[in-house]
């Protein structure tokens, strides 16, 4: 009898490579569910309801960036979607970072990167304000705390768990900035390994502004839990812009500045 060409065990590592192509396949056509937190009006609200004293208990799961360039103001009754944007994924790696450029799906692209970008600069506003015609923004993935609150059955909970999607206001990226250096130094954990609590407070630029505090820190041995929950929302972190969605999550307008959603 001719041997297999095949050591032992090979056709099944093989068939595994196999349903992994399928897997990735199927995948690449659907995006999890998720939902919007919103921050209209300084007011936290999830699917139009307010959240509980303005304050939410929360794992900021990963960060994105998230450049828009809109060619005409807000209005809250005539949703749009940007003319140019931009999403990439934060890596912590400068050269990566600075390399960000418009999505496949603007439909007026402004520069081949955000940095050359003459939108990008101050005073580039459409509308004459001091700041620039594009907004800086960070989109954040949120999944609720109680998910973590008793280790023995974190795992299946974190998995299932419903993500939020929730993008920073212009004015308030650098606390969020300042929030994960705070992190790094005190705590030596990233934001998904923390619980945070998010709320808002009055701020006389912007009208209010988002703020983060740490709450707990969580068990170490959920790591690999939330690293698989962050790896499987990456679809959802980087979703491209839909017109209905085009308006969550906005704050008022600074009042030296009435671009749309500054």
């Amino acid at each position: 009898m001719a041997k297999s060409k095949e050591e032992p065990g090979t056709e099944i590592a093989n068939w595994d490579e196999e349903l992994a192509k399928y897997a990735d396949a199927g995948a690449a056509a659907e995006t999890p569910s998720s939902s919007y937190l919103s921050l209209k009006s300084g007011i936290l609200s999830m699917g139009g309801q307010p959240v509980p004293n303005n304050k939410l208990d929360g794992i900021i799961l990963d960060a994105a960036y998230e450049n828009t360039f809109y060619t005409e103001k807000y209005d809250a009754n005539n949703l749009r979607t940007p003319a140019c944007f931009a999403l990439a994924q934060i890596t912590g790696d400068p050269e990566v970072d600075a390399d960000i450029g418009p999505h496949p799906d603007s439909a007026d692209p402004q520069s081949d990167k955000c940095a050359d970008c003459p939108r990008m600069k101050w005073r580039s506003d459409l509308w004459g304000g001091k700041g620039k015609a594009c907004q800086e923004r960070r989109r954040l993935l949120v999944i609720p705390a109680d998910v973590v609150a008793e280790e023995a059955n974190a795992h299946d909970k974190i998995i299932s768990a419903e993500v939020a999607v929730l993008k920073i206001p212009v004015m308030s990226v650098k606390y969020w900035g300042s929030y994960v250096q705070t992190l790094k130094t005190i705590h030596k954990r990233p934001p998904f390994a923390m619980v945070t609590t998010l709320s808002t407070e009055p701020d006389a630029k912007s009208q209010f502004r988002l703020t983060y505090t740490p709450k707990a820190e969580i068990v170490a041995s959920l790591t690999p839990s939330l690293l698989a929950k962050r790896k499987a929302s990456e679809t959802i972190l980087l979703k491209p812009y839909d017109a209905e969605e085009s308006g969550e999550g906005e704050t008022a307008a600074p009042k030296e500045n009435t671009k749309h959603g500054a």
